[in-house]
């Protein structure tokens, strides 16, 4: 089991401090896509999301990905923490 990083404290002080991420079925007739997205903690904001037909670990890689990229993190700028739950 991992540490609890958390501890039940779900506010951020800064941006992208604390992010969290969650796939989504999205069930459309007879066929089921997934939506993987990252919260940000600090105010709320969707800042990344990926819509898929399949559900594995590639998405919520890609999806992490796009997060980097759009915020232009440097090294010294990446989230302090950062969950996958599922």
């Amino acid at each position: 089991m991992a540490n609890n990083m958390i501890n039940r404290e779900f506010t951020a002080q800064k941006r992208l401090e604390k992010l969290f991420t969650d796939i989504t079925y999205l069930p459309f007739g007879v066929k089921t896509l997934y939506l993987s997205s990252i919260l940000d903690l600090f105010n709320g904001e969707i800042i990344a999301y990926t819509i898929s037909d399949t559900q594995n670990v590639n998405l919520v890689r890609y999806t992490s990905a796009i997060t980097i990229f759009t915020a232009r993190l440097s090294f010294t700028q990446r989230p302090g923490i950062c969950l996958y739950l599922s």
